[in-house]
């Protein structure tokens, strides 16, 4: 098992095919293993060359709305912050990332089949300490209504607010762990609010963006995904004890809790699924 206070990366190659969320063009993704104090490097493999872009604060650019983007000299990778979520959050420290397009392949819009794929393969100790930035006193920066305010402590805590118009305001603290970031982190996703969907696609972004991989929020602050309208349905089956009336109890008129066996009278793999991205247990081999 990998030592907390060790550098560490992955024990072998993982590739990730699918679209940009943003540009929409096709790509492919490998993450390979890297030596130590390598940190996490892009590389272009659809460029002559293969030119590299260095995961670091000076290579930071503003180059798309709505995502992160890096650059060195002339070479580009934009829609980073999913990967590097995932990266950061699993503790993975030298990596190689190449992909043959400007940004990683969308997924499903967030940083969880990153994270399922790392645990996977799993980790690799290496022979060298990890740095640490430790904060000494507080510091905060703001930029209009968006605040950013770090303070000292023994353990990497975040504790995100966020206020919409549109929707209730929300408050999540979460101590990062592999675990609680596989958790609670990994499986959100991107979204965006409906009546701005246009004014985001004039902007020549979204072009890989669909119901599958973005929530979409209507303007009663209810989430729309995989192409249904919630608000719509006369039933909603959800298999949760408890998460599901964050977004179903302010529009449900009735919940109902039910615990019993059931008879199933067919296999469930004879029968025909609509909008279910595969595979999917226990329809397909895990």
């Amino acid at each position: 098992m990998a030592k907390a206070d060790s550098q560490q990366t992955i024990h072998s190659e993982i590739t990730f095919t699918g679209k940009g969320l943003m540009l929409g063009e096709p790509v492919t993704l490998t993450l390979k293993p890297a030596s130590t104090d390598f940190g996490i490097v892009f590389r272009r493999v659809d460029i002559a060359g293969v030119p590299e872009v260095k995961v670091c604060p000076e290579n930071w650019a503003d180059i798309l709305p709505r995502c992160t983007s890096l650059r060195s000299g002339d070479t580009t990778v934009s829609s980073v912050e999913h990967i590097l979520s995932a990266l950061g959050g699993m503790g993975v420290d030298n990596v190689i990332v190449e992909l043959d397009a400007p940004e990683p392949p969308g997924l499903d819009g967030g940083a969880g089949p990153y994270v399922e794929s790392i645990q996977t393969v799993g980790l690799v100790s290496q022979d060298a300490e990890r740095i640490f930035v430790e904060v000494t006193e507080p510091f905060a920066i703001s930029a209009g209504d968006r605040q950013l305010v770090l303070l000292p402590a023994d353990a990497l805590e975040v504790t995100f607010v966020y206020a919409h118009p549109q929707t209730d305001s929300q408050v999540l603290t979460c101590k990062i762990t592999p675990e609680s970031y596989a958790r609670d982190i990994a499986p959100a996703r991107s979204f965006c609010f409906e009546d701005e969907i246009e004014a985001l696609q004039a902007l020549g972004i979204g072009k890989g963006a669909n119901y599958d991989n973005v929530l979409v929020i209507n303007a009663m602050g209810e989430p729309r995904t995989l192409g249904l309208e919630p608000t719509a349905l006369r039933w909603i089956g959800v298999k949760s004890s408890n998460h599901f009336r964050a977004a179903y109890g302010p529009i449900a008129t009735q919940v109902h809790r039910v615990a019993f066996p059931a008879v199933q009278s067919h296999d469930p793999r004879d029968l025909t699924y609509h909008r279910l991205r595969r595979p999917v247990f226990p329809l397909d081999p895990i």
